[in-house]
C-alpha cells in the first residue's frame, strides 16, 4: 500500500481519536411547507414541524405543544388496553428513559384511546406498570384533537379496527423532534437495537443544539 494511504488512514484515525471527526446532522423529516406573507402569497418554504396542541397529562394538568419549546422531545402513541406491541413500546420507553439525560429530555406517550384511557386510567396504568415518569407525560383528550397530531403532526398511521387486537391499529415508532418542533428521526419502539440507535442520537442531538 502506498505510503501516502497509509498516511491518510493514520490522520483519520488520529483526527477520529481526537473528536475532530464530525457526524452529519441528523436529517429533517416530514417534509417541507409553504411559508406565506399576510396577503397570503408563498414567499418561502420550512421543514415540517409538530404543530399546536392542548391534551391532558397523567395528573389531569394542561399539557401544550408551547411547552416543549426548546426541549428535545420523543413521541409514541399507545392505549393501555393494547394486548399486542404496546407493552413493548412502552417498556422500551421506559428503558430509554434510564439510559436518556431525561432532565433535557422530554418523553410523551400519546393514547389513540382517549374514550377510555382518562387521566385516572393513565395514572392506575403507569402505577401497575411500575413507571417511572419525571419528564414523561402520558396524554390524552379528545379523538378530534388526538388523531390529527398524530396522523399529520408526527406523520404515524393509527385507526380504529374492530379486526385488529384491542380495535385499533397504530405505528410502533418513536418519533424524534428537536428543540423547534422539527422531526429527526423515526425508531421502532418495539426493538431494543432502534431504541439504543434513539438514544445515541438524542445525544448528538443535544451537542447538535448546545452548539447553536
Amino acid at each position: 500500500m502506498p505510503r501516502t494511504v497509509y498516511l491518510f488512514l493514520f490522520i483519520l484515525v488520529w483526527m477520529q481519536s481526537c473528536g475532530e471527526v464530525q457526524r452529519e446532522p441528523l436529517p429533517y423529516l416530514g417534509g417541507k411547507v409553504p411559508v406565506y406573507d399576510s396577503s397570503g402569497q408563498v414567499i418561502d418554504s420550512t421543514w415540517h414541524r409538530i404543530p399546536l396542541f392542548s391534551l391532558l397529562d397523567q395528573d389531569s394538568q394542561r399539557f401544550t405543544r408551547q411547552m416543549l419549546d426548546g426541549k428535545v422531545f420523543v413521541a409514541c402513541f399507545f392505549f393501555t388496553s393494547c394486548p399486542s406491541i404496546c407493552p413493548r413500546m412502552i417498556r422500551q420507553m421506559q428503558r430509554l428513559r434510564h439510559i436518556t439525560d431525561t432532565q433535557r429530555v422530554v418523553l410523551l406517550s400519546i393514547t389513540i384511546d382517549p374514550k377510555r384511557d382518562t387521566p385516572k386510567r393513565l395514572r392506575k396504568y403507569i402505577a401497575s406498570n411500575d413507571l417511572y415518569t419525571p419528564n414523561w407525560y402520558f396524554l390524552t383528550g379528545s379523538r378530534d384533537s388526538i388523531y390529527p397530531l398524530g396522523m399529520e403532526g408526527f406523520k404515524l398511521a393509527m385507526a380504529e379496527n374492530s379486526a385488529s387486537p384491542g380495535g385499533f391499529v397504530h405505528s410502533e415508532h418513536f418519533v424524534l423532534c428537536d428543540g423547534e418542533g422539527h422531526i429527526r428521526g423515526f425508531y421502532k419502539g418495539t426493538d431494543a437495537a432502534e431504541v439504543t440507535r434513539l438514544a445515541h442520537d438524542i445525544k448528538w442531538l443535544l451537542e447538535e443544539e448546545q452548539a447553536l
